[in-house]
């Protein structure tokens, strides 16, 4: 799988889209919620640690989804998305 893209989303409610490639098939998944504020936007560390501790018993972080995206593209490590998308493809080589 390979990502190839993330670019604002169009869904009605969703922040972001993200558009894989596996096998030369295409793959669109849209994550995010539209209206908060996140990481790379202008939360603190305090709601980032915050927003973890909520979503971390429900959402399955170890597997390209919504969760995991917007975990590590989103709330990740920097404040820069592209900094952010780069740790997701190393992470989970796509």
């Amino acid at each position: 799988m390979k990502l190839l893209s993330v670019k604002p989303s169009s869904k009605e409610g969703k922040k972001m889209v993200a558009t894989l490639s596996n096998n030369g098939r295409t793959k669109k998944i849209h994550f995010g919620s539209k209206g908060s504020t996140t990481f790379v936007n202008g939360a603190n560390a305090n709601k980032k640690q915050a927003y973890i501790d909520r979503h971390r018993v429900n959402e399955n972080w170890n597997s390209v989804n919504p969760g995991s995206l917007s975990r590590y593209i989103l709330w990740g490590p920097s404040t820069n998305i592209s900094k952010n998308i780069q740790s997701y493809k190393n992470r989970f080589k796509v």
